[in-house]
């Protein structure tokens, strides 16, 4: 931990591109990565879904020739008392845009701090602060963030909640509610009345692709498609494309599944899901609405956490967000907050002043 510290900046997604290496290397140290901190996860959300701009703006740490951190962000504008604050951001848009920040086990924030801000100013790059939406109270820079005391904010935000595998069959169901019990049984007896019900797992890159176009079609055929709100994947160009780039193609997560419920070999339900650190996190869901008196999401799900508990092919389902329902499955919530991380006892008294009150 003695040899020298050097921090660059490099931005673009040419250099951001040439990173991966050293990010997922970096990454496979932890010992249960998030999803949300893959290069491929940061590659498809600045290509799809970032403010249009030059690319990503990363701040890499090292020691000596060892990459041992990095930030990256997006250049940012927000309005905060009618006054535009520049900022670099992390991920954002949706519930699903979690955020932690790449920091090697033992490195300390404190020790790192004034040395981003250093080769920050001198890339000319102007920043009221760094922000992190949605980070997990658990979370590596959640933690981190506290050793450096008034250069940071943070201000609830919600919840994650998720889902315990590591435990039996029996016990899961147990957990369930008496209406979601209820549920479960009404639609298994009713798919299973027309066929028998198959869980299948996409996870090679062509059979990704052509489940990939199944939740599309059953995601439109629900309230989400045409008939409902329109807030389905295939009316809106830019959150496709960024769920297409993560699931199919040459810079697919390598950790995404697509779960189907089968019926007769055609799919009545479908997930998309990314297995990473023994967490499985789902992000989407679709069933076709025709079936829905037999809550064929819910069959689906059931069957995935099954398998779980049976194989322990993950140790816990995530579903990234929070909502009301989840309780009825049992499951447990780790609160999130907007994190800002600041550069100056002054620019924090202004930054609380425009973002509001925060610890």
């Amino acid at each position: 931990m003695n040899q020298a510290l050097r921090t660059d900046v490099c931005t673009g997604f040419a250099a951001f591109d040439a990173l991966r290496p050293e990010w997922e290397a970096l990454l496979d140290t932890y010992a249960e990565p998030p999803f949300h901190l893959r290069h491929a996860w940061y590659r498809a959300y600045h290509r799809c879904l970032a403010p249009a701009g030059e690319g990503p703006v990363c701040v890499v740490l090292r020691r000596g020739q060892s990459c041992r951190g990095i930030f990256c962000l997006s250049p940012a504008v927000m309005k905060r008392q009618s006054l535009p604050c520049k900022v670099l951001a992390g991920p954002a848009g949706s519930d699903l845009s979690l955020n932690d920040v790449l920091l090697a086990d033992g490195e300390s924030l404190r020790v790192w701090w004034p040395a981003v801000c250093a080769a920050l100013r001198r890339a000319r790059i102007r920043w009221l602060g760094m922000h992190l939406q949605r980070v997990p109270a658990d979370a590596h820079i959640a933690r981190l963030a506290q050793a450096i005391g008034w250069d940071h904010l943070w201000r609830p935000q919600g919840a994650t909640s998720f889902i315990d595998c590591n435990t039996s069959v029996t016990d899961l169901a147990a957990r369930y509610s008496t209406r979601l019990t209820r549920i479960l049984r009404k639609g298994g007896n009713g798919l299973g009345r027309m066929a028998t019900p198959e869980l299948v797992t996409a996870v090679a890159a062509d059979a990704r692709e052509a489940a990939f176009g199944e939740f599309l079609r059953l995601e439109s055929s629900g309230w989400k498609g045409n008939d409902g709100e329109r807030s389905a994947l295939a009316h809106d160009a830019s959150l496709q494309a960024f769920y297409r780039e993560l699931f199919t193609g040459p810079h697919a997560l390598p950790q995404a599944e697509i779960n189907l419920l089968r019926l007769d070999g055609v799919a009545v339900a479908a997930q998309l899901c990314v297995l990473s650190g023994g967490t499985r996190s789902l992000l989407k869901i679709a069933y076709q609405q025709e079936l829905q008196k037999f809550s064929p999401g819910s069959v689906l799900l059931d069957a995935v956490l099954r398998r779980s508990c049976a194989t322990r092919d993950a140790q816990r389902l995530s579903f990234v967000t929070s909502e009301a329902w989840m309780s009825e499955w049992g499951a447990s919530a780790t609160p999130v907050g907007d994190l800002w991380l600041l550069h100056g006892r002054i620019l924090r008294t202004i930054a609380a002043l425009l973002i509001g009150s925060g610890r």
